[in-house]
């Protein structure tokens, strides 16, 4: 549902009352009365008119703009990024994309040769978008904050190499001497493991030691995104004006240790975030929300231990007896096997017992299977997935699959328990496509799909609504030797 084959699970459209800016209506109007006649003295334009060719100048903007967009996605590959990100969501609550930065590419180009009138085709630099999804474990939101829009800011940790220190220094955004300065002073890195790198490596802590040397060749870098001051943004050599010292604005800063070597406006405006986040489900104990794991916790307890004990059970299960070693002669091989002869002694009362007596434990392999059965049902449940969502259809009937309208309903019933799950990616596609539509008419300016846009997203209203449960059938009849079809012939037709 997240990544139909078929269509987006987003749109951009044009706004209802498109905004144009006056040389964009200006351009409207001359078309308006250039398809009717020319003469604008003559032409007689109303206020209905003019709505309408306004609102088909945008939706042309937007449809192209839409198709920009999509070549972005495809050229980064964003299904793998959606993805991790997905992945993430489900194991760890949330899901983090970060972007979109931007690198340099060769572009195609062409323009007419004002000498020779000739089109030329020719290469130019441009800009490419990227996204890069960013791990849990270097995100650090602002956990004071009663919901994720609600932030100050976040940090990111950076783990970095003294060559990428370096290349840092090189670009303009950053403050050469201060990085030149700090890596004079600090021939070792500044990072060190963390308790969570040790357990995700699976390495014990005393295997820490040993690479202890390794490790401090690294740096730890961190970049803030979100509200700086305009104090702390002159602090950091930023131009400020007096008037505006106490304001806050979106800002990106680095730092490693205690020395800035990054501060800027946020590039996008204080709208566009930088940080697109999915949380799996919201919980009102934690902005964080919650993944399947924690949803499912308790049902995934006791299918283990009801599998545990299934697998207990089923180890004893098998030949088991008690031998009266008083009552065996000496010297024979007792362990269990095929047509065994077991030896015994004993007169009188003792020659009615038996030397070799079976011990019967039961088989409860039913009872734990059904119990195993009922928790399967529990997690099917608690998760939003019934097995229909997923594509299993054989707890659906006969009658529900007869045509392909009642399967369609079916499924779509079968999908509604995930719905708020997909709303919720719905706000992280909203929140991602803007910031792709904002860079494009920043780095990437096209006066013919730049404007004013809606950014639709159709996962939780059109992919489930509408999704498909099967292709459609075509039948083609073919009327073989003399046969001929009276008016209330009757075909039957085998498929």
């Amino acid at each position: 549902m997240l990544f139909p084959m078929t269509e987006r699970n987003y749109s951009v459209k044009a706004s209802s009352l498109p905004d144009l800016t006056t040389e964009q209506l200006q351009q409207v109007l001359d078309q308006l009365v250039a398809s009717k006649g020319g003469d604008p003295t003559q032409v007689q334009l109303d206020d209905v008119e003019i709505e309408k060719a306004i609102s088909a100048f945008a939706s042309g903007k937007a449809e192209r703009m839409e198709v920009k967009i999509d070549d972005d996605l495809q050229e980064m590959g964003f299904i793998n990024l959606a993805r991790q990100v997905v992945r993430s969501a489900v194991i760890y609550n949330i899901g983090i994309l970060k972007g979109p930065l931007h690198r340099t590419v060769k572009k195609r180009s062409w323009q007419q040769n004002v000498n020779t009138g000739k089109w030329e085709a020719k290469e130019v630099d441009g800009y490419e978008p990227l996204f890069e999804f960013l791990p849990v474990w270097n995100w650090y939101p602002d956990l004071t904050a009663v919901s994720l829009d609600k932030q100050d800011g976040s940090f990111e940790r950076h783990i970095m190499t003294r060559a990428q220190i370096e290349e840092l220094a090189d670009r303009p955004d950053f403050l050469k001497d201060r990085i030149l300065k700090y890596l004079g002073e600090h021939t070792g890195g500044n990072w060190r493991s963390r308790w969570f790198e040790s357990v995700i490596k699976g390495e014990p802590k005393s295997a820490q030691a040993s690479i202890s040397g390794k490790e401090s060749r690294k740096f730890e870098v961190l970049s803030y995104w979100g509200g700086v001051t305009g104090k702390d943004l002159a602090a950091a050599g930023l131009t400020v004006a007096d008037e505006s010292l106490g304001r806050t604005f979106q800002a990106n800063a680095w730092q490693v240790d205690s020395v800035i070597i990054k501060c800027r406006l946020a590039p996008l405006g204080d709208s566009i975030k930088h940080h697109h986040v999915f949380v799996f489900e919201d919980d009102d104990l934690s902005i964080l929300g919650a993944g399947q794991c924690d949803v499912l916790r308790d049902s995934q307890i006791s299918i283990c231990e009801t599998a545990r004990a299934a697998l207990d059970n089923m180890s004893v299960i098998g030949p088991m007896v008690e031998i009266n070693d008083d009552l065996v002669t000496p010297g024979q091989n007792l362990a269990i096997r095929k047509h065994m002869t077991i030896h015994r002694e004993g007169e009188g009362q003792s020659a009615a017992l038996p030397a070799v007596r079976n011990i019967n434990i039961e088989s409860h392999l039913t009872e734990l299977t059904a119990l195993l059965g009922m928790f399967m049902g529990f997690a099917e449940k608690e998760s939003g997935l019934p097995p229909p969502s997923v594509g299993d259809m054989s707890g659906g009937g006969s009658e529900a699959l007869r045509t392909s309208k009642n399967a369609s309903m079916f499924l779509g019933a079968a999908a509604l328990p995930i719905r708020d799950t997909v709303r919720n990616y719905d706000v992280f596609t909203i929140s991602m496509i803007s910031a792709l539509v904002a860079w494009n008419a920043k780095y990437d300016p096209n006066p013919s799909r730049d404007g004013d846009h809606d950014i639709i997203a159709r996962g939780s209203t059109s992919l489930i609504a509408n999704r498909p449960c099967c292709g459609s059938l075509a039948a083609k009849l073919e009327i073989k030797g003399n046969a001929k079809l009276g008016p209330n012939a009757t075909i039957a037709v085998r498929i």
